[in-house]
């Protein structure tokens, strides 16, 4: 059975639009989201060695506004290649690794011959622009073997950006 609270003040004489966004400004951070950006990748890619190598997995985005942040919402697939490959990946932003020299994953293939590993990574970026940024999914090897990401049979691989407002 319910609960009610009654009186002059009590909680059932709250009226509907009695607070306010403005009344949450001050204490409360609201985000709103203002677009949002896909992309899909044209292609498969291999790597062979221990440098980032670009996939076709990309998206663009112009943020309005110099304080917004980006969410990105990446879904994709590796495929190791050899006994003992690790297959690591990152997003860069433009020209920027996100993801530092270890990137967001790296996925170790074991002895066998042959791996496929699906990942995912979501980032919540502060560009501090309201040029187009790209961001695209890189992949590199860590060890012997090669890492193959993109678009091959029925895979789909998708990168998603929210601008939020800041």
């Amino acid at each position: 059975m319910p609960t009610e609270i009654s009186g002059s003040t009590g909680v059932n004489k709250i009226q509907d639009g009695t607070v306010v966004s403005a009344d949450l400004a001050g204490s409360v951070a609201l985000g709103k989201v203002l677009q949002v950006v896909q992309g899909h990748a044209t292609g498969a890619v291999v790597a062979s060695s221990t440098s980032w190598t670009a996939s076709t997995l990309s998206a663009t985005i112009t943020p309005s506004a110099t304080s917004s942040k980006i969410l990105i919402d990446l879904t994709a697939w590796l495929q190791l290649n050899g006994g003992g490959v690790h297959g690591v990946f990152t997003i860069y932003r433009d020209s920027t690794n996100l993801g530092g020299s270890y990137g967001f994953g790296d996925y170790y293939g074991g002895t066998a011959g042959f791996t496929e590993i699906t990942q995912a990574a979501s980032y919540l970026d502060s560009p501090s622009s309201t040029s187009a940024i790209t961001y695209k999914f890189y992949i590199r090897t860590q060890g012997s073997g090669t890492v193959t990401t993109g678009t091959t049979g029925s895979r789909v691989e998708s990168i998603t950006l929210m601008e939020i407002a800041g």
